[in-house]
């Protein structure tokens, strides 16, 4: 038996040798390709440029030398590097011009989805308008009706269309408190609809702080009396003075009280604490109530989020509306508060806003 040449066997080594790269961009490239198969072509292409790169600089081999080419009636003999930069110069060419094409048709259809995605933006924006006018419409038409019933219901309770027993008096009380309720979320609605429209208006005027607190109480006593929750303020600045919207400004305050006097339990009592903070003024809220948990907290300002809503009347909007208003006159709301302890909301209001 005939051993091979020793330059067949020094060929093959510097053969397996050479192609290691090119087996080494192949496998490291495997995830790639087996993710999307049109970089197969760029990866095998590039790799065997390489591999041809590397036969070249390897020098000469002893039998292959020159790989023989049929053209024409002649033969002729072209260097194996070179066949293999051709090769690999073609593959890695069309797997550019592949992904080119690619990349057009991705763009053009990315430009497609931006123009759809606009119209829906625009048909979107339409429907917000409508619903924004709606509610505003709705809130405005239902404003009259509820203030000429609740003052008819004053009327009969305080005896002025004749005799009404203490049972009757109790019966109009309730539905008076209901109309109330109702008037407060109408106000609320409006006030979202004057926001979500841009037409709300800020008119600053010089305020006691501590006679809005007292009018916001005023507007919920028959709903404190009826759950027997004390009312109790204090104020620990001689002057509490503030440039702000009058009608904004008792809006927050009856949406904070009328929060705490829902979450609170009959016989408990609210306490409003005012004092001096610099150019500020510090407004604290404190119940007794039976708290929020830490993970309904980032909840609580977030608009139609009603925290236990299968047992708390209303929609969720009076904490969101109270907070844009402060932050309207640039001030900050924060709450603190421990389930079964309580709730404490801090409001802090620059004194004066006018510039």
């Amino acid at each position: 038996m005939n051993m091979p040449d020793s330059a067949i066997i020094k060929d093959i080594v510097k053969i397996i040798a050479i192609s290691f790269p090119l087996v080494y961009l192949l496998v490291k490239g495997s995830s790639v390709v087996v993710k999307d198969r049109r970089f197969f072509l760029i990866i095998l292409g590039f790799s065997i440029l390489i591999l041809g790169a590397l036969f070249d600089l390897s020098g000469d081999f002893t039998y292959l030398k020159e790989i023989p080419i049929m053209g024409g009636g002649d033969a002729r003999h072209e260097p194996i590097e070179d066949i293999i930069g051709f090769i690999g110069f073609l593959l890695f060419t069309i797997g550019i011009v592949t992904e080119i094409n690619h990349a057009r048709r991705e763009d053009a259809e990315k430009k497609r989805m931006i123009v759809k995605l606009q119209e829906q933006a625009g048909h979107l924006k339409k429907f917000d308008e409508l619903k924004t006018r709606f509610i505003g419409d709705v809130s405005h038409e239902f404003r009259s009706p509820i203030a000429s019933i609740t003052l008819s219901l004053s009327n009969i309770i305080d005896g002025l269309m004749g005799e009404v027993t203490e049972e009757q008096k109790k019966t109009l009380q309730a539905g008076r408190q209901n109309l109330d309720r109702l008037s407060r979320l109408v106000s609320d609605l409006l006030t979202l609809s004057s926001m979500e429209s841009g037409h709300m208006v800020m008119n600053r005027t010089k305020n006691d702080l501590s006679t809005l607190v007292v009018e916001s109480y005023t507007s919920l006593r028959s709903l404190f009396e009826s759950k027997h929750i004390a009312f109790r303020t204090a104020c620990y600045i001689d002057e509490p003075l503030i440039w702000c919207d009058h009608d904004r400004i008792v809006q927050v305050f009856v949406n904070l009280l009328g929060n705490s006097v829902k979450y609170s339990a009959s016989g408990s009592s609210v306490e409003v604490r005012i004092s001096d903070a610099g150019k500020d003024l510090k407004i604290e809220v404190e119940d007794q109530g039976r708290g929020i948990a830490r993970e309904d907290l980032k909840r609580l300002f977030t608009r139609f989020e009603q925290l236990n809503a299968e047992r708390i009347e209303g929609i969720g909007l009076g904490l969101a509306i109270a907070k844009e208003i402060i932050d309207m006159h640039r001030g900050t709301v924060s709450v603190q508060s421990r389930v079964g302890e309580g709730t404490c909301f801090t409001v802090t209001l620059p004194k004066d806003m006018r510039g």
